[in-house]
């Protein structure tokens, strides 16, 4: 995506330079060949407005010599007045997302019930200590962790309507990633 019309036209140089290198970062991080690889992301815009730019990005990743290929989700949210990333930090206290996520009441976004329940089994390979550092280096900008062997970040959210909307990473068996929705006023 490339924004447009913004009244400060540094910024909206700045914003479209984050939108470009952030949506190719994938490709650098998992050193992706073009010539043995395979890759197909769309881009979906949730929300542009004068505040933010959010963008959603889903795929497929087929390595060479992969039997499988991975699924890809990962986000961009862009002030659009200062043109810097936005995190899940600067709308979600990491601590009580990680609870969240561990308590009973966590919500998946898929209506799959089986699903549903594997994720929810799943979800408790990790203590609250792991999932608040996961959540204190989601989206981008990234930040390097010796504990992440791919410069790239394994969490990435938006919010919409009210809602935030957290990708974890979980089994390639159940689709790679889980989209648990999270309102914050309500916990």
């Amino acid at each position: 995506p490339e924004l447009s019309n913004l009244s400060d036209s540094s910024v909206q140089n700045k914003v479209n330079q984050l939108l470009y290198s952030n949506a190719l970062q994938f490709l650098e991080a998992y050193s992706v060949d073009s010539a043995k690889d395979t890759v197909t992301v769309e881009c979906d815009v949730i929300s542009a407005d004068r505040r933010r730019v959010t963008v959603v990005y889903t795929g497929l990743y087929s390595a060479q010599g992969a039997s499988y290929p991975t699924n890809l989700f990962y986000t961009n949210t862009i002030d659009t007045a200062k043109g810097e990333d936005i995190e899940l930090t600067d709308y979600a206290d990491p601590y009580t997302l990680a609870g969240y996520i561990l308590s009973g009441d966590c919500q998946f976004e898929t209506d799959d019930s089986q699903l549903n329940q594997a994720l929810m089994d799943q979800r408790s390979d990790r203590d609250i200590n792991t999932y608040t550092q996961m959540f204190q280096n989601a989206d981008f900008p990234y930040k390097e962790s010796e504990d992440d062997p791919v410069p790239f970040p394994q969490v990435f959210s938006y919010e919409d309507g009210g809602t935030i909307y957290v990708s974890l990473p979980v089994s390639h068996a159940l689709g790679d990633f889980a989209l648990v929705k999270y309102t914050p006023d309500t916990k």
